[in-house]
């Protein structure tokens, strides 16, 4: 196939990502990119795709140094308009799904966009421009656009935090960061470009750039889960199992989630190579159940640690049977260009982790970063091999009753029961002067757990950390937000409506 010297010249804002995509389109042009459903997009395809739309933005008025916010779900125009932004020096940010129009052009403009690309929301007030079958609405008071970082270049993306240490905040990703993130995988994963990876997660969480851009990088192709098929374990099964995905990346809820409704010997009926949990704490009860029939199959499990101030993920410790024997799962080794610290220690082994290294993002939208430290609120333990551990966050004491109570410490012991996926202990104020506390349980598909059994169980516990109430929920059921993660929120609503 003939491929225009345009094609064979990527030029990106990731250098090391344009090497990786000129080889695969001088050599391999034709190789599968893109699967969406029963349509299959070539490398070739989806390069000349992102090429055209880039040089709509320029016609439009969008230009390098602008931020762009996408009001967009999973699919191949989704994942064009990104390359495109890659190609244009256009960085992005997704808007909240389930805000109203005026919302979503409010919240486009509190975070410094230049324009608005949507699917589904039309914008009356606003000039718009046809892309594809979206529409692309420019700002006429659009700010000017960035100029590069002076230490850390282009800015790629841009991630809006869940706000659990207070007000929501902006972390913008740069070239610099999102390269480091790039090289030190390459250093620990072994990953061929043969590979199906899972789009599976939105872009207001950043899994979704190692599954776009990460599958970029490697030279595999993509596997994109629809928004249908994402709310039933057995469509995202379906996905996997026909379209051969080797390569995912889950929360431990997702892949509770995914494999609620199968047999561990299901799972030889796929092609998996290697899953990533990232996100939340893994516990070893999750994994139990399926770790034999993964390592009978050769699947890599791979537990990763970092927050979106770090660049997706900066560590990495692959799971082993003596993990699974230990009941405990670390978060493993910094990586090359990172360096992990323990600031404020208790001892010389336990302390809050602190994170330096190519990886740190440049600080939150107009706050730079102190000390070029990351201070992670997370409380962690190394050992004498700097194996990290995580044990739990900032600030976990409750007082209950007059005793001062660390809840997670109760979530730690209800998960080491045999059939709890996962334990969320809340406190309901049931008077002025008195309180209970109240375990919801994640009860494993095939548990026969009951809450005798967890009373039996938590009679070893001092009287003061017994839960009082015990909400069971299947693992079906078990509440998400829209990153995957635990829904807390609605656990509250629950356990009170009951």
């Amino acid at each position: 196939m003939n491929i225009t010297s345009e094609l064979c010249h990527v030029n990106t804002s990731l250098t090391c990502l344009n090497e990786k995509l000129e080889w695969l389109l001088s050599t391999q042009p034709d190789k599968e990119a893109l699967i969406c459903g029963q349509v299959t997009f070539s490398y070739q395809q989806v390069i000349q795709t992102a090429l055209d739309i880039s040089e709509q933005f320029v016609e439009a008025g969008l230009a390098k140094g602008h931020r762009l916010a996408l009001d967009a779900p999973r699919s191949s125009e989704l994942y064009s308009i990104i390359i495109a932004c890659l190609l244009s020096g256009v960085s992005f940010i997704y808007v909240p799904r389930n805000l109203e129009p005026e919302s979503k052009i409010k919240f486009a403009k509190d975070t410094s966009c230049a324009a608005i690309f949507s699917f589904t929301s039309y914008f009356d007030l606003l000039d718009q421009n046809l892309i594809g079958t979206g529409s692309l609405s420019i700002f006429s008071d659009r700010p000017i656009p960035r100029n590069p970082h002076p230490r850390s270049g282009t800015e790629i993306y841009c991630v809006r935090t869940s706000g659990t240490t207070g007000e929501p905040k902006i972390v913008p990703i740069y070239d610099r960061q999102l390269t480091s993130f790039l090289k030190n995988v390459d250093i620990e994963f072994d990953i061929p470009a043969k590979r199906r990876w899972l789009w599976l997660h939105d872009l207001s969480f950043d899994l979704s750039i190692w599954e776009i851009i990460g599958c970029l990088f490697y030279g595999g192709g993509l596997v994109i889960l629809s928004e249908e098929e994402k709310r039933d374990p057995s469509s995202i099964w379906r996905v996997l199992e026909e379209n051969y995905v080797n390569q995912i990346m889950v929360t431990p809820s997702e892949f509770r989630f995914i494999f609620s409704e199968v047999k561990p010997q299901d799972v030889t009926k796929l092609s998996l190579e290697e899953i990533l949990f990232c996100g939340e704490k893994l516990s070893v009860e999750t994994v139990r159940p399926f770790f034999s029939e993964f390592h009978g199959q050769e699947v890599r499990l791979v537990n990763t640690y970092g927050p979106s101030e770090a660049t997706i993920f900066c560590s990495a410790h692959t799971v082993t049977e003596q993990d699974i024997m230990n009941g405990s799962i670390p978060i493993g080794k910094a990586f090359h260009d990172m360096i992990f610290s323990l600031g404020g220690k208790d001892n010389e082994h336990v302390g809050e982790l602190l994170l330096q290294g190519g990886q740190v993002f440049e600080g939150y939208e107009g706050r730079p970063l102190e000390d070029n430290t990351y201070k992670t609120g997370d409380i962690c333990s190394v050992d004498y091999d700097d194996v990290f551990h995580y044990i739990k966050r900032i600030g976990g004491f409750v007082k209950v009753n007059g005793f001062r109570i660390d809840l997670l410490e109760i979530e730690e012991y209800l998960q080491s029961i045999p059939g709890v996926g996962e334990a969320v202990v809340l406190v309901e104020n049931k008077l002025e002067d008195l309180s209970v506390l109240c375990a919801c349980i994640n009860v494993m598909s095939d548990s026969l757990l009951t809450t005798r059994d967890l009373r039996k169980f938590c009679a070893k516990l001092s009287p003061w950390l017994r839960p009082a109430r015990y909400l069971m929920i299947p693992q079906n059921d078990w509440p998400m937000n829209i990153r995957g993660k635990t829904n807390k929120s609605e656990l509250e609503r629950r356990l009170y409506e009951k």
